[in-house]
């Protein structure tokens, strides 16, 4: 059953234990969805393109194929505010850094 979570309307816990998550992150795709996996202290935000790099979500713009940019950026800020009150390792499918965030568990912080 879909519950609020973590400044997303809904969220749909995969695991009964609720350490696997999926948000709706609209926007590149008017249904994308992202995962996050809540494990050892950290959440890891399996991203999808929700962008295509950790810069780009910083920089808070749309970028590469959206077809309503308003709605990328909307869902940026969401991700944004998640990563502002939850320690969170943010691995987006295009950035050839994400690799190196989640071997070091490097957080993601966004400005406000």
């Amino acid at each position: 059953m879909p519950t609020a979570s973590g400044g997303f309307a809904k969220s749909f816990p995969v695991t009964t234990a609720g350490d696997v998550v999926v948000v709706p992150t609209p926007g590149h795709t008017p249904n994308h969805v992202s995962v996050i996996v809540k494990m050892d202290g950290l959440d890891y935000f399996l991203a999808g393109d929700t962008s295509y790099t950790e810069r780009k979500l910083l920089e808070r713009r749309s970028d590469g194929v959206s077809t309503k940019p308003k709605v990328t950026v909307a869902t940026i800020n969401r991700i944004c505010d998640y990563l502002s009150s939850t320690p969170t390792v943010y691995l987006p499918t295009h950035d050839p850094d994400s690799a190196v965030r989640l071997r070091d568990g490097q957080v993601t912080k966004c400005d406000r």
